[in-house]
């Protein structure tokens, strides 16, 4: 019985420390089966110059603009962005606004941000039943949360 018990104890610490590859994805639907997609690529996307509230020397804008460079160094992927201008707005489709056909990047300073203290961000893309994006807007919270970089 001690041999038996000592066997599993060990084969469950070996697979412990076995390492596998674990890939995971998922692809979203329309509810009527379609796959949803951008229209075209490159996506593009407008960004409020004026980033985070806690951030004066640029870096947030930067890190935004990395973390596009780096999504479209996945070798796997043909996903691809380009950044066509700026945007004033303190609101975006997410967050209320009305829908202007654009993907806007923005940080949420003031009460307007309706997500609560626990959400940094959002972004909820607005499609069309045949699963194409129209507008795929991100706001973050920069009324509840200090950001740095």
């Amino acid at each position: 019985m001690k041999k038996a018990s000592y066997t599993i104890r060990l084969s469950l610490l070996c697979a412990c420390f076995v390492s596998t590859t674990a890939l995971a994805y998922s692809i979203n639907q329309t509810d009527f089966g379609y796959t949803m997609r951008w229209q075209s690529l490159p996506a593009t996307y407008y960004l409020n110059p004026a980033g985070s509230d806690n951030i004066n020397n640029g870096s947030d804008i930067a890190a935004i603009g990395q973390s596009f460079a780096d999504w479209e160094a996945v070798s796997c992927s043909v996903l691809n962005f380009s950044k066509l201008g700026e945007i004033n707005a303190a609101a975006v489709q997410s967050m209320g606004a009305e829908s202007n056909d654009q993907n806007d990047i923005t940080f949420i300073e003031n009460n307007t941000w309706s997500l609560g203290e626990y959400v940094l961000g959002v972004t909820i893309p607005l499609g069309m039943t045949n699963g194409q994006f129209v507008e795929v807007d991100i706001a973050f919270n920069g009324y509840h949360h200090k950001w740095s970089t």
